[in-house]
């Protein structure tokens, strides 16, 4: 007859296996919190990851925004100064070579003739209505002595009408007087004249675009 003593206590007695309840309850109360921490800790770093990324794009936004401003701003410069430097060329193609038109008048004037008074006219108007120019005007004043007088005046504004210099700038050159000298000093033969030169309007050209 076989007998079996168990000397061990029901509540004293343990599970064979490698994990048992007891075991479980006690690791999820550790893994749990952790995990719990560590998700925590990820979602901190992520947030703070956006955080970096969404601050420096906003600071290149900015710095875009700052260079296309100065951009704009260089743009609206550029095409300040290139109106002015229309208006500078359109005004320097507008001139008269005075310089030249005197000197040239002076050279083919006859010796009998003396010029007492000088006149440079100017209107602004537009050219088939569209663009400015100037309407120039030169009247000469003066008086021419002898017998010759009027022969003399006649060759002058020949030559006004004729020389190259001359007709590549007027359009006309008429007599507005052309009397006897009351000077009482003056021969019978001596004149007085008013010659106005009438001059190609000369428009403010712009500069072409390239």
């Amino acid at each position: 007859m076989n007998l079996r003593v168990d000397l061990i206590l029901d509540e004293e007695k343990r599970s064979a296996s490698v994990l048992n309840a007891k075991s479980l309850i006690r690791m999820s109360i550790i893994i749990v919190p952790l995990a719990i921490v560590a998700m925590g800790v990820v979602g901190v770093i992520n947030v703070m990851h956006s955080t970096l990324t969404l601050n420096n794009r906003n600071k290149s936004w900015e710095v875009a925004e700052i260079k296309e401003q100065e951009a704009r701003d260089l743009r609206a410069e550029a095409g300040i100064n290139n109106s002015i430097k229309n208006e500078m060329t359109g005004w320097r193609a507008s001139q008269m070579d005075w310089h030249s038109q005197l000197l040239n008048i002076q050279r083919v004037a006859p010796r009998n003739m003396q010029f007492t008074r000088l006149h440079i006219g100017q209107t602004l108007k537009l050219v088939n209505n569209r663009h400015p120019a100037r309407h120039l005007t030169l009247t000469l004043s003066g008086k021419s002595k002898g017998a010759d007088s009027e022969t003399q005046i006649n060759e002058f504004i020949a030559n006004l009408k004729s020389l190259k210099i001359f007709t590549d700038a007027m359009v006309d050159v008429v007599i507005n007087d052309f009397s006897e000298d009351r000077d009482k000093d003056a021969s019978r033969q001596d004149r007085v004249f008013e010659i106005e030169c009438i001059y190609k309007a000369k428009e403010f050209l712009e500069q072409k675009k390239k």
